[in-house]
């Protein structure tokens, strides 16, 4: 004779079932996690000139695009925030004691738009407008290259690599504190770089190439 469950026994089983779903959010949830480790690496990287080239360098340059996103909104809305103070104030702060307070809110909540902007330009856009090459990124030959070191205010550096292709176009990537020196040390008349224009991100780096012309 057979059994037949419950229907309470039937639904106790199922309660006691993961859902199909939970290994796709495991996987989203590893990948987020390795996504904001080379995030870190690439910013915690840019001060010792490492981890500013190649896969590392990618994720965590697109990875900075989502920090750019959050940074533009607290922006902008602290930016709409001092502009409707001034346009929209209550009728009691609209005295001319208070005009200059109120000017200096508009005043910044124009800056931190012009700020938003800036930030969505710089690590969104940007990111955006290689996102096309990313899966099949140029190689551009630079012909006389040259190393070249930016040193910030708060005293990290910045390395690059600059030169013209065949067309006369100038393109300046940053690389490495590593490449720098190597190509500082070892002038070369023509190298080859994989990478990414509009973000100056860098793949890798043919030291071997030739000339075409």
């Amino acid at each position: 004779m057979d059994i037949v469950p419950s229907p309470e026994h039937e639904q106790s089983r199922r309660a006691g079932q993961m859902p199909g779903w939970w290994p796709l959010l495991v996987v989203a949830i590893l990948i987020a996690v390795v996504a904001f480790v080379m995030t870190m690496l690439h910013i915690v990287g840019h001060s010792w000139g490492i981890f500013q080239e190649g896969f590392v360098a990618v994720v965590g340059r697109y990875g900075l695009a989502v920090f750019a996103i959050i940074g533009a909104v607290v922006f902008a809305a602290l930016g709409l925030g001092g502009i409707g103070g001034l346009i929209y104030g209550k009728e009691v702060d609209k005295d001319a004691s208070t005009l200059p307070r109120r000017l200096g809110h508009g005043c910044a909540g124009v800056f931190l738009l012009g700020l938003a902007a800036l930030v969505l330009w710089v690590g969104l856009i940007l990111p955006l407008m290689d996102l096309p090459l990313l899966l099949d990124p140029p190689t551009i030959e630079l012909l006389d290259p040259v190393a070249t070191e930016t040193v910030g205010d708060e005293g990290g550096s910045t390395y690059y690599i600059e030169g013209e292709d065949r067309d006369g176009v100038t393109h300046r990537f940053q690389v490495d504190r590593a490449s720098m020196e190597r190509l500082r040390d070892h002038p070369q008349a023509c190298i080859g770089i994989t990478g990414l224009p509009e973000t100056q991100l860098v793949i890798s780096i043919d030291w071997e190439a030739q000339s075409s012309d």
